[in-house]
C-alpha cells in the first residue's frame, strides 16, 4: 500500500520492552451512525470441515464488554500516525449491541480529560487485540464487518508478529487485513508490512466496490488465507492479491510465526486526515464475528505415483539439502508422503521439492531442500496431471522415460508423454467452475509475441484463452489470419499445449482487419459449413464472433450470420455461441441484437468491448458498468427476459492498459469490472489481450499494456471470476 502513513503501535504493554504500535482496524462494509437495526442480524459463515481455532461471535447482553478471556482492551492516544482518538478501556467505546455485534463507537467528546500528544483529546474510540490470548500461524482469518463512513474515519482487521516485544516493529511483521479511510468510500486495502517495506512501503493492493457503493452501506466479510510463504486477501469471497517472498525483491519474509489479531476505529492522522465539518458523530464499526480456523488452503499429504505406477521418493528418507527425488516402489514411507500447497509448493519431510540451483535447462534435476520461498520451489498441477515448474515452464519427467527403481527426476519440456503424468495429492483434478470457460482472454498468434499459454495458465490459474483470428482467405475458406493452416500449424501447437496443460479455447472469428468469412461467404448455408470447419477441426466447446469494421454494417451481412450461427446451433447442441461487438458510453446499437431475437437466435454472450468509445481520462471501469447495464436493457428488451437473464446472457470484453484512442484501463478498473460481473454473474468475462498483459521494455506492437504493472496481472483478476 502507497499510502503516507507511519508504523502503527501497540497502545499498552504487552511486555517490558513492547513500544506503541499504531494500526486501525475495521473490516466490514459500511457503518452508519446509530446501532445495527433487528434487520441487520448476524450471517453465519457455512460450516466447514476446518477446525476453528478462534471464535467470538459476540454474543451478550447489550451494553456489556467483550469477553476479556480472548480481547485485551487498549488504552491511550497514539502520536505516530498522528491519530486524533483517545482509546479507553472498558465498555465505553468497545461493547455487544445485544444483537450479536460487537459496536466500536468513535465520539467527538472527553469525558476523562484525557490528555494527548497535540494536548487535550478531542475524540474517544476504542482498539482490542488478542495479544497473550490468542496466536495463530496460518489459516483463515475472517471478519464481517460494517464499517463507518465519513472524512478522517480509519478502521482496521490487522495482525501484528507475535515477537514484537523482542524483534520490535517492523521485524515483527504486520498483516493488513482490511483498512479504510473515509475519503475512500468505496475502497478497502490490504497490505504486508516488514523489514525493509513498512509503514508507505508497505507491500498490497486495494479493492473496490462496483458501481461506487459503499463499504459504510452494508456488511462485508474480509479474509486472509495464509499458509506457509503465501497470504491471500479477499472481501466477500472474492480475492483480490496474493503475495509470496516473489513480491518482495529479495527482502525478507517474517510471516512463517504467530500473529495476534487487532482491531480498532482510529480517528484522523497522516492518511485519513483529520475529521471536517462533513464528519458526523458518532461513529461505529459493527463487528458481526471474528473467526480464525485452520482452512488455509493447504490440502493433507499423500502419495505422488507416476510412470510405473511407482511413487516420487526422497532417496533414502534422508531430507538433507540436496538429496536426490527419485522413482521408488510405492512403500508408504514418510519419505512417499507429500503436500500439495497453495502456497505453490511440494513439500515432503519438512523441506520443499527443488530445481537444483534454479535451472530452467532441459535435464535440470530436482532435490530436496530448505523452503526459502523461490521460483525454483513453485510447481503447478493442472488438471491434465503435469507437475509444472512456471519459472522454467518445464514439466516434472522421469529421465529416459524409465518407470525403474531409482530413476532420477528432473525438468523437461513438456510434451505430455507418460513419464511427465502423475497423480498427486490435492492437485486441480475437479472440472473447471462456470468462470473458468468464461474467462478467456484473447491470444493473438499472428504478433504481439505471443506469450507460452502454459506460462500464463500456471501463474493466473486461468483455463481457456479465445484464439484470435479466423478470416477468409479470399474465399468462403476459414484460415488462421486468412493464410495459415488451420491444422499442422502454430495455432495448432496453441490448442494442443492449452488442451494438455488442463484447458480449452474459443477460436475468434473476424476482428478489425482482414478479409471476414462473413463478406467471402455467398449465404447463410456457406458461411456456417465454414463455421463448421473450424469446428470439427478442433472439436470446440464455444465459438466467438468478433464484429468490427465496416465489413459487418451490412444488414445482408448480418442477417447472413444471424441466420448461419441458427445452423451452428442446431447441428452443434451445447455448443455456446458469442458474439462479441462495439458499444457506445451507454451501450450498444440494437440492430444486430433484434435481428437475431427475431430469428430466433439464442446467443450465450452478446459481449460487448467498452473501449474506444471517447472515455479518455475518464475512469473506464465505470464506464464500462454503465455500457453494460445498457447492454442489458437492449438484450432484455429484444428477447422479452429478466433481469437476471439479461445479465446472464451479457457479457465485457475489455481492453487491458492504454486502448487505440488513449484511454486508460487499471488493473483497479479490472477489478471493478470484476466486481460487476461477480454481482449479475455475466456469461463472459474476457479482455483484448493476453499479449499485452505484461510491461513494456520496449517491444513492438500489442506486446505490453502501456501502464505500471507485472507479469499477468490483469489476468490473474479476471481469472478469479466464478461465473
Amino acid at each position: 500500500m502507497d499510502s503516507p502513513r507511519l508504523p502503527r503501535r501497540l497502545l499498552v504493554s504487552l511486555v517490558s520492552v513492547l513500544a506503541l504500535v499504531s494500526l486501525s482496524t475495521g473490516l466490514a462494509q459500511g457503518t452508519s451512525a446509530s446501532a445495527a437495526s433487528p434487520a441487520e442480524t448476524s450471517t453465519a459463515r457455512p460450516a466447514s470441515a476446518a477446525a476453528v481455532t478462534f471464535s467470538d461471535e459476540f454474543d451478550g447482553p447489550a451494553g456489556s464488554a467483550v469477553n476479556g478471556g480472548k480481547w485485551q482492551i487498549e488504552t491511550g492516544d497514539n502520536v505516530n500516525n498522528h491519530e486524533r482518538q483517545y482509546y479507553t478501556a472498558g465498555n465505553s467505546n468497545a461493547a455487544l449491541d445485544g444483537q450479536g455485534h460487537l459496536v466500536i463507537t468513535a465520539r467527538r467528546e472527553n469525558p476523562g480529560n484525557y490528555q494527548c500528544w497535540y494536548g487535550r483529546c478531542e475524540y474517544t474510540s476504542a482498539r482490542l487485540n488478542t495479544s497473550g490470548r490468542f496466536t495463530t500461524t496460518y489459516g483463515r482469518v475472517e471478519a464481517r464487518m460494517k464499517i463507518p463512513r465519513g472524512q478522517g474515519m480509519w478502521p482496521a482487521f490487522w495482525m501484528l508478529g507475535n515477537d514484537i516485544g523482542q524483534v520490535g516493529w517492523p521485524n515483527s511483521g504486520e498483516i493488513d487485513i482490511m483498512e479504510n479511510v473515509g475519503f475512500e468510500p468505496s475502497t478497502v486495502h490490504g497490505t504486508l508490512h516488514g523489514p525493509g517495506y513498512s509503514g508507505s512501503g508497505g507491500i498490497g493492493a486495494g479493492y473496490s466496490l462496483p458501481g461506487g457503493q459503499a463499504f459504510a452501506d452494508a456488511y462485508h466479510t474480509f479474509a486472509i488465507d495464509w499458509s506457509p510463504n503465501a497470504i491471500s486477501w479477499s472481501v466477500d469471497g472474492t480475492v483480490y492479491q496474493r503475495r509470496t517472498p516473489a513480491d518482495l525483491g529479495g527482502r525478507q519474509w517474517v510471516f512463517n510465526k504467530p500473529f495476534f489479531v487487532i482491531l480498532n476505529l482510529a480517528v484522523g492522522g497522516y492518511w485519513p486526515g483529520d475529521p471536517d465539518g462533513s464528519t458526523s458523530f458518532p461513529q461505529q464499526l459493527l463487528v458481526d464475528y471474528v473467526r480464525v480456523s485452520t482452512d488455509s488452503g493447504q490440502p493433507s499429504g499423500g502419495a505422488i505415483t507416476g510412470v510405473g505406477g511407482k511413487c516420487v521418493d526422497v532417496a533414502g528418507a534422508n531430507n538433507a539439502n540436496g538429496t536426490a527425488v527419485q522413482l521408488y516402489d510405492c512403500n508408504g514411507t514418510a519419505a512417499q508422503q507429500w503436500t500439495v500447497g497453495s502456497d505453490g509448493t511440494i513439500r515432503a519431510l519438512g523441506k520443499c521439492l527443488d530445481v537444483a540451483s534454479g535451472g530452467t535447462a532441459d535435464g535440470t534435476v530436482v532435490q530436496l531442500w530448505d523452503c526459502n520461498g523461490s521460483a525454483a520451489q513453485q510447481w503447478a498441477v493442472p488438471a491434465a496431471r503435469d507437475i509444472v515448474n512456471p519459472q522454467a515452464d518445464k514439466c516434472l519427467d522421469a529421465t529416459g522415460g524409465s518407470s525403474a527403481n531409482g530413476t532420477r527426476l528432473q525438468i523437461w519440456t513438456c510434451t505430455g508423454a507418460a513419464n511427465q503424468k502423475w497423480t498427486a495429492p490435492g492437485g486441480d483434478t475437479t472440472p473447471p467452475g462456470p468462470g473458468a470457460m468464461a474467462v478467456a482472454p484473447y491470444l493473438y498468434n499472428g504478433w504481439g509475441s505471443p506469450p507460452s499459454p502454459t506460462t500464463v495458465m500456471n501463474a493466473t490459474g486461468v483455463k481457456w484463452f479465445t484464439l484470435a483470428f479466423v478470416l477468409s482467405n479470399g474465399y468462403c475458406n476459414p484460415q488462421w489470419d486468412g493464410g495459415r493452416p488451420l491444422t499442422g500449424g502454430v495455432d495448432q501447437q496453441t490448442v494442443n499445449t492449452v488442451r494438455s496443460a488442463g484447458g480449452d479455447v474459443i477460436p475468434s472469428f473476424g476482428g478489425w482487419s482482414g478479409n471476414k468469412l462473413e463478406s467471402s461467404c455467398g449465404s447463410a448455408g456457406e458461411l456456417a459449413a465454414a463455421y463448421q470447419k473450424v469446428i470439427n477441426a478442433y472439436g470446440l466447446k464455444a465459438i466467438d464472433i468478433d464484429i468490427e469494421a465496416a465489413a459487418y454494417d451490412s444488414p445482408t451481412v448480418q442477417q447472413r450470420t444471424v441466420d448461419a450461427l441458427k445452423t451452428v446451433k442446431a447441428n452443434n447442441p451445447g455448443i455456446k455461441v458469442y458474439v462479441t461487438f462495439g458499444t457506445g458510453q451507454n451501450g450498444p446499437d440494437n440492430s444486430l441484437i433484434s435481428k437475431a431475437a427475431a430469428a430466433g437466435l439464442t446467443v450465450d454472450s452478446w459481449t460487448i468491448m467498452p473501449f474506444n468509445f471517447g472515455g479518455a481520462g475518464q475512469s473506464m471501469g465505470q464506464l464500462t458498468i454503465r455500457a453494460a447495464e445498457g447492454l442489458k436493457n437492449t438484450v432484455k428488451g429484444a428477447y422479452g427476459y429478466s433481469d437476471d437473464q439479461a445479465y446472464r446472457h451479457s457479457g465485457i470484453s475489455s481492453m487491458n492498459g492504454i486502448t487505440d484512442n488513449g484511454e486508460t484501463v487499471t488493473v483497479a478498473d479490472f477489478r471493478t469490472i470484476l466486481g460487476y460481473a461477480q454481482q449479475k454473474h455475466l456469461a463472459r468475462l474476457t479482455f483484448w489481450s493476453v499479449n499485452r498483459d505484461r510491461p513494456c521494455t520496449g517491444g513492438g506492437a500489442d506486446t505490453c499494456s502501456g501502464v505500471s504493472q507485472q507479469p499477468w496481472d490483469f489476468t490473474r483478476v479476471f481469472a478469479q471470476y466464478s461465473g
